[in-house]
Parts: structure tokens; C-alpha cells; sequence
């Protein structure tokens, strides 16, 4: 280890840094340095075990170079792959974290980790008593979970950057800290994205304060009825109109009427998905994720509309209905909403990449 240390600090000034208890971790990996760790690698391995009974092993992910080294004694970390990563913003909302985190260890499907960047000022989310018994539950479900603090406060498209850059998996699932999920979702999101190939799949969140609000005027729907293509929506274009759908329990309603259940369930055309929307994660980063965040005020709104829209345009975009998401319907943490980022931002950008997870 010392080894691997002391040739990438000296000779190429890379920095190794230390990432929870099992892993360090090299970046930015140059060219150099990742040709020389592939051509040395069973040079190394040897050099760097380490007792009761752990091995070492070299891993090359994107910009990243990881040194990972497993122990039976060891919890597995973060760098053991996962299908999805769950990134879950949060602003001082402790109780409604705890139980978003609920759901998710309730989730029919388990290979994924979940990453909370918090942004709580007064004290941090992990400390309080209904949150930390919950990491333990999904601890003990075999699933990772992480809390991040990432303060200062720089904005929500600044939040979700963060928390794209924690991200390895090849899939991720945007998840709002009051939201309920049923048992099925996160498996039926990540089935559709398998079979659609598509930039992203959402599950609009339900206010059921709104069960006995019953408004036909906004329940018009468009379904795919073939596989999911590329869209270009724009907020002041006719197919913007798509959102009234997710008004209210407007969704809920259209299931009920057309009886639809989980194992027969349909896609249907969005202009955007508020709450929990998987993306591709490649797709996303094509597109350059949330960075355009230092293009816009602290004070902002509609990141993820944006972002959303701007992986439709290339890759397409759709929801499941039913939903089998709702909204706890709390005060919202950004009540400045003055500036909407589809409105000052373009939607059409040049991707950067185009490769995609599958």
C-alpha cells in the first residue's frame, strides 16, 4: 500500500485519500497512473495485503482509481457495486426522513444504496434518534446507507449535483425526503429502465388529501404505446400541459379508472416527474447532470425539471401508473420560487457523452 502511495504522490501528485474504513481512494486517475496500476496489478495485489484474512484489489471506475481491500469482518462499503443508488436531498426534515427511509427499507428490491446529502444547519439528520434506527434497519437489510452533509446551502441544483457525484451506480433514483413508497416501486422503476433503455423513469408522487377532489378536466393522458423515444418539451410548448396530470390525486384517480395495477401497469408520456425519478446515470452526466447549478441564484426552483428535460430531448422520458408514490404534503423548504430554471436556462445542450448503463 505504501507502495501504490509514495509512486502516484511523487511521481504524478495524486493524492490518496482515505474513504470510510475499507477503501482509498485515487482521483482524478490519469492515464498514467491507471497504466501503470493495470500493468502492476499482480505485483502489487500481494504487496498489500492485510490480516485476518482481507485481500486488496485494484478497481478502475470512471475518473476514480480505488484501492478496495474486503474483510470478512468488514461491513460491505459503498465501492461493492449496487444496481441503484438512492439520493435523497434533506433540509431539517428529520421525522419525514425517517420515513422516506422507511419505505425504502420496506422495498421489495435490495440492490441498491442509499446516499443522504443533508443540508440541515441546526444539527445533522443522523443524529436524531428516528433516523439513526432506520440506517440501522437498511444496514441490517444488507443495504448501505449514508448520510453526507454538504453545507453551505448553495441551491437545490447545487444539492443534486452533490449528490451525483457520490453516485457510482449504473442507475439513479432521485428520491425527495417526503415521499412514501410502496412496497414495488423501486423494483418496477428499475424493471421499466431495463426494458425501455430509456434517459429516465419517474413515479409521480399522489396527494391524497385530494382522494375526494376528483378533476377530469386535468386527467387527459398519453400512453406509449411502443418503446420510449426522445420528446422535446419546453416549458412554454403545448406537450408542457402533460404536467396538470400531476396535480393533486389526479394519477390515483386515472389508475383507479382504468383498473391498472403493479403487474399491469402502463407507461405513460410526462412533461416532467416531481419526487422520484430514476435516471440513467450516464444519460444524466451526458448531459452535464446538475452542473449548470453556478448559472443560477441560490435561490432557485425547477432544477429537476430541467435536468429532466434535457435527458428527454436525447434519450426519452416516461412514468408508471400506477404510481405507488405519495407526498406527505409538507411546507415546502424553498418557498422562494421566483427563478425556474427551464425558464432562464436552454434545454438543448450538447452531450458530453453518449455512452449509457446498458
Amino acid at each position: 500500500m505504501l507502495l501504490l502511495r509514495d509512486f502516484l504522490l511523487h511521481r504524478y501528485n495524486r493524492k490518496l485519500e482515505p474513504v470510510g474504513s475499507s477503501a482509498l481512494v485515487v482521483t482524478p486517475a490519469c492515464s498514467d497512473c491507471v497504466a501503470f496500476a493495470l500493468s502492476t496489478i499482480s505485483t502489487l495485489e500481494p504487496s498489500i495485503r492485510t490480516c485476518n484474512g482481507a485481500s486488496a484489489c485494484l478497481i478502475l471506475r470512471e475518473s476514480w482509481l480505488l484501492l478496495v481491500w474486503r474483510s470478512p469482518t468488514l461491513v460491505p462499503d459503498r465501492f461493492m457495486a449496487t444496481a441503484v443508488d438512492v439520493l435523497v436531498p434533506t433540509f431539517n426534515r428529520p421525522a419525514s426522513l425517517a420515513i422516506t427511509l422507511t419505505s425504502l427499507a420496506s422495498q421489495s428490491f435490495h440492490d441498491f444504496c442509499v446516499i443522504v446529502s443533508d443540508q440541515t444547519e441546526e444539527f445533522s439528520v443522523d443524529e436524531r434518534p428516528e433516523v439513526r434506527g432506520v440506517l440501522r434497519i437498511l444496514e441490517a437489510k444488507g443495504v448501505p446507507a449514508y448520510v453526507r452533509r454538504n453545507r453551505p446551502r448553495l441551491g437545490m441544483a447545487e444539492q443534486r449535483q452533490f449528490l451525483l457525484e457520490q453516485a457510482m451506480a449504473p442507475y439513479v433514483l432521485y428520491l425527495d425526503d417526503d415521499l412514501v413508497l410502496e412496497r414495488d416501486v423501486v423494483a418496477r422503476l428499475q424493471a421499466t429502465m431495463i426494458a425501455e433503455r430509456c434517459g429516465f423513469v419517474g413515479s409521480a408522487p399522489i396527494g391524497l388529501s385530494h382522494i375526494n377532489d376528483v378533476r377530469l378536466h386535468e386527467q387527459a393522458i398519453e400512453f406509449w404505446d411502443g418503446p420510449v423515444l426522445p420528446e422535446e418539451v419546453t416549458w412554454d410548448g403545448t406537450r408542457w400541459q402533460r404536467h396538470r396530470l400531476h396535480n393533486a390525486a389526479n394519477i390515483f384517480h386515472v389508475a383507479q379508472r382504468l383498473r391498472l395495477t403493479p403487474e399491469c401497469q402502463r407507461l405513460y408520456k410526462v412533461a416532467w416527474v416531481g419526487g422520484c425519478v430514476l435516471f440513467d446515470r450516464r444519460a444524466l452526466l451526458s448531459v452535464g447532470g446538475f452542473s449548470f447549478w453556478r448559472e443560477l441564484p441560490e435561490a432557485h426552483c425547477g432544477e429537476d425539471v430541467l435536468a429532466q428535460l434535457r435527458v428527454m430531448r436525447h434519450y426519452g422520458g416516461c412514468a408508471v401508473l400506477p404510481s405507488g408514490t405519495y407526498h406527505l404534503e409538507l411546507p415546502t423548504t424553498l418557498p422562494d420560487r421566483r427563478i425556474n430554471a427551464p425558464e432562464l436556462l436552454p434545454v438543448d445542450v450538447p452531450l458530453k457523452t453518449t455512452m449509457m448503463a446498458h
